[in-house]
């Protein structure tokens, strides 16, 4: 008799929330689907899951809650409300993306100029916010953060027409994929 072999999968942790909404989303996601939709888990006990994942301002949103069977519900309303409603979370994104960091003319820096915007921008979508309605304002936002010396190779490729975001986010991953052509072609120089 031929035996398959189980393959046990790492436990995996739960994120906390410590109130930030750039992060209620991740987290609530999380939550949902290890503990608030676990049908094995009764109401004080997933309360008390809740508990141990939040800090900060979130855990002060519900600190006031004893540890009961009906208890779990309003906590989770209240966060819900305080920190989950989709306005708050699409204006906190856009906040994000107008105080991203300022790259500096090397490669991680510039990649994570880059990784940061495009997660903003998802998260935008997933709330159904299209580029169109804030796109040209972030196309002058990352114009004015880009090194000079950036700004400059990539008008030679884009000099007759204003920049739509979709082109300014291509021709910033074509200036990664230079700086990540340089680095490679150092590495293999001859000592």
């Amino acid at each position: 008799m031929h035996h398959i072999g189980h393959t046990r999968l790492p436990k995996l942790s739960l994120p906390t929330f410590d109130g930030n909404p750039l992060e209620w989303q991740t987290f609530w996601d999380s939550f949902t689907a290890a503990v608030d939709s676990n049908p094995h888990l009764m109401p004080v006990q997933k309360l008390n899951y809740l508990r141990a994942q939040l800090h900060g301002d979130a855990a002060r949103v519900i600190g006031g809650f004893s540890l009961s069977y009906a208890n779990y519900p309003h906590c989770t309303a209240l966060l819900k409300e305080r920190f989950g409603q989709q306005y708050k979370l699409v204006e906190a994104h856009k906040e994000a993306l107008l105080n991203v960091s300022t790259p500096s003319n090397h490669l991680p820096s510039l990649q994570a100029f880059y990784d940061s915007i495009q997660n903003h921008i998802r998260a935008l979508s997933a709330l159904d916010q299209s580029t169109d309605t804030y796109g040209p304002l972030l196309t002058t936002v990352i114009l004015r953060k880009l090194p000079p010396e950036i700004k400059i190779r990539m008008a030679c490729d884009h000099y007759d027409s204003e920049w739509t975001i979709d082109e300014l986010l291509a021709s910033v991953l074509k200036e990664i994929h230079i700086y990540e052509a340089g680095q490679h072609s150092w590495h293999k120089l001859p000592n």
